[in-house]
C-alpha cells in the first residue's frame, strides 16, 4: 500500500500547480467584480473560453498551457466552459471560440477594459496579447 502514496502524491502536487485555472461565472464574479459592478484584480488576467467539443479549443490547450507555465509569475490564466455560463458571454462579447481575453490589473475599479483574440493562434500571437501592457 505504503509504495503507491509517493505517486499519487507527486501527482497531487502537479495538480495544485496547474497554472490553468477553471473558474466558474459565479467563482468570477466574486472574486473580480465589486459591489458596484466595477472589474477589480490586483493582478492582470488572462482567460480562454472553451467548450469541450470544440476541436479548435482542444488544439489551443497546450499552447494556453505553455504561455501560462512561462508567464504565472505576472499573470493569472483562468478557462471558461462557455455552456456553463450566461452573463460573462454578454460581458466579454464572446461570439466565437476559442476566445481568449487579456485583462489589465485594475487596483482602482476603473472598469473593465479587455483586449482579445479569437480562434486558432500561435504562441507568440496569444503572447502579443499582454506582453505589451
Amino acid at each position: 500500500m505504503k509504495k503507491f502514496i509517493f505517486p499519487f502524491l507527486i501527482l497531487l502536487s502537479f495538480l495544485s500547480n496547474a497554472q490553468v485555472k477553471t473558474i466558474s461565472e459565479t467563482e468570477f464574479y466574486s472574486k473580480f467584480v465589486d459591489e458596484s459592478g466595477y472589474f477589480i484584480n490586483s493582478k492582470a488576467i488572462v482567460i480562454e473560453f472553451y467548450t469541450d467539443d470544440c476541436d479548435t479549443c482542444q488544439k489551443m490547450f497546450p499552447v494556453f498551457e505553455k504561455v501560462a507555465k512561462k508567464y504565472s509569475h505576472l499573470y493569472d490564466f483562468y478557462k471558461v466552459n462557455i455552456d456553463h455560463v450566461k452573463d460573462m458571454l454578454k460581458d466579454f462579447k464572446i461570439e466565437g471560440i476559442p476566445k481568449f481575453v487579456f485583462v489589465p490589473a485594475d487596483k482602482k475599479g476603473n472598469g473593465l477594459s479587455f483586449y482579445y483574440f479569437t480562434g486558432l493562434i500561435t504562441e507568440e500571437e496569444l503572447i502579443t496579447l499582454f506582453d505589451d501592457e
